[in-house]
């Protein structure tokens, strides 16, 4: 049962329901919950032996792909933020974003090669704090420089039930992901 304060990793509840579900199929390549579950745990491990911390800012300027994803998971459970930059946007607004945050380490290794490690896959429950940091985004700065925006965890969690509230969804369905992350 979850707290009202924490939300179990939606990740790891499905990979431990359904783990040869398919969780993502992009560009030729499928991860199941089960692997997509043991990759992220294997992030997690390379990003707190990089020496990473809860609360650490971390600039991700890479294209958008499953490993993305997945490392993004990784870097939750971390409880580091990750901000989300455009790999398409000039050097210097780059640089400004990551200064804006003060964000202490920059990602941006396009090739994103993920590697399961058994030791890091355990048993360890994954709980996230609704009100944790967990994303930054950039707003468009059509007006003005663009603003950096903070969302939590709960922005998240919240936002995607609520769209599965109003949106029919079932096991088994796939769903289009048009939007950047």
């Amino acid at each position: 049962m979850e707290e009202s304060s924490s939300i179990i990793c939606p990740l790891q509840r499905h990979a431990h329901k359904n783990p040869d579900h398919l969780f993502i199929v992009s560009s030729g390549k499928i991860f199941t919950y089960g692997e997509a579950d043991r990759l992220a745990s294997a992030a997690t491990q390379k990003i707190v032996n990089a020496g990473l911390r809860p609360g650490d800012r971390v600039g991700v300027v890479v294209f958008p792909t499953a490993e993305y994803i997945i490392f993004l998971l990784g870097l939750w459970r971390a409880g580091v933020v990750a901000c989300l930059l455009s790999p398409q946007a000039p050097l210097a607004e780059i640089e400004q974003s990551l200064k804006d945050i003060n964000a202490q380490f920059l990602f941006n290794d396009p090739s994103l090669s993920l590697e399961e490690d058994a030791a890091a896959a355990g048993s360890h429950l994954w709980k996230y704090a609704v009100d944790q940091d967990a994303t930054i985004m950039f707003t468009s700065g059509s007006l003005a420089r663009p603003k950096a925006v903070l969302h939590s965890y709960g922005n998240h969690y919240y936002s995607a039930l609520g769209s599965n509230e109003h949106i029919a969804f079932a096991s088994g369905d796939r769903w289009f992901l048009a939007l950047p992350l």
